[in-house]
C-alpha cells in the first residue's frame, strides 16, 4: 500500500513533494484524474497542461489525462506506475468513481503501485469526510484508516477537532504524508496528527 497525500499549494511550492513522488515511481508513467475539478473555474485541458508541465519538469516520462472514468480498465492501469488525482469537490470525485464502477480497480492498483492525491483528491482516499460540508453525505474511498484535512492552518484546529470523528492528519499547503504499509512518513514539514486515543 503506497499512498501520497499532499495538502495543496502551487507547483513551485510543492517542488520537494513532487520530486519525492517522481523518485518513488522512478519517473514512470502517470494517468491524471482531474474529475474533482470545476470546469467552470478551470477546464480539464488547462489543468492537464499545468500538471503535465509540473511533472515533466521533474523527469516523469508520460502523463495522460483520463476524464472518462468508464474507460479505465485493468489493462489500461497496467501501463502506469502511479495515479495522480487532483483537488476540488470530494463528493463529485467519489460519485464519478463509483458511477464508473472503478473503485475496486483503484484499490487493486494501490496494493501494488502508488496513488498520489492532492487536496480533495487525497481527502477522498481517507475514511471520513464528514468535516467537509459539501461531502457530509459522501462515503469516501477509505483506502487509509484515517480522516484527512488539507490546506490546514493553526486557526482551524478547534473546528477540525470538533468536526472529525476519528484520528486525523491535518496537512498544510506544501506538506505531504506518505502511507506505505505500516510506515507513515512526513514530507516537507511536520504534519499535525489528531490522535483520538490520547484525548
Amino acid at each position: 500500500m503506497t499512498i501520497l497525500i499532499s495538502g495543496g499549494g502551487s507547483k513551485e511550492s510543492n517542488v520537494l513533494v513532487n520530486h519525492f513522488f517522481a523518485n518513488i515511481i522512478d519517473k514512470g508513467n502517470v494517468p491524471y484524474i482531474p474529475n474533482a475539478g470545476d470546469e467552470s473555474i478551470r477546464s480539464y485541458q488547462d489543468s492537464y497542461a499545468y500538471v503535465k508541465d509540473m511533472f515533466e519538469s521533474l523527469g516523469i516520462r508520460k502523463i495522460d489525462m483520463c476524464t472518462k472514468l468508464n474507460d479505465i480498465t485493468q489493462e489500461l492501469l497496467n501501463q502506469y506506475e502511479a495515479i495522480y488525482i487532483s483537488g476540488g469537490s470530494i463528493s463529485k470525485l467519489v460519485g464519478e468513481i463509483r458511477s464508473a464502477d472503478i473503485e475496486e480497480l483503484i484499490m487493486m492498483f494501490e496494493k501494488e503501485k502508488v496513488i498520489y492525491g492532492q487536496s480533495g483528491g487525497g481527502i477522498s482516499l481517507g475514511k471520513d469526510v464528514s468535516y467537509y460540508e459539501e461531502a457530509r453525505d459522501t462515503e469516501p474511498l477509505g483506502l487509509i484508516d484515517y480522516a484527512i484535512t488539507c490546506h490546514y492552518k493553526d486557526e482551524y484546529y478547534e473546528r477540525i477537532l470538533h468536526g472529525t470523528k476519528m484520528n486525523t492528519y491535518c496537512i498544510r499547503d506544501n506538506e505531504a504524508v506518505l502511507f506505505d504499509g505500516d510506515n507513515i512518513e512526513y514530507i516537507n514539514g511536520e504534519v499535525l496528527f489528531i490522535d483520538r486515543k490520547s484525548e
